[in-house]
């Protein structure tokens, strides 16, 4: 996962990144990212300092695909690519 600054659309600038294997979806609520890891399962990433995002917790999935479906709309309207 990447964090990038965007507050100059222009010119985006990466901030850090934090190793995940299979990110296929990713949600942000408040200071928690929820990452799809695809056979990784879930991860919660805390990004309350975006220079410094932290792996949290993990949760074992048969695959992890599937979890937006689980995770409200609401939550998926976010400008956010997932890059790796």
């Amino acid at each position: 996962m990447r964090v990038i600054d965007i507050t100059n659309p222009a010119a985006p600038t990466l901030t850090a990144t934090c190793p995940t294997p299979e990110t296929l979806g990713i949600a942000v609520r408040g200071s928690y990212a929820y990452l799809a890891d695809g056979s990784h399962g879930m991860r919660v990433i805390d990004i309350s300092n975006p220079s410094f995002p932290t792996l949290i917790a993990t949760c074992a999935t048969s695959y992890a695909n599937g979890m937006r479906s689980a995770i409200p709309t609401r939550m998926w309207r976010l400008p956010i690519q997932v890059c790796g």
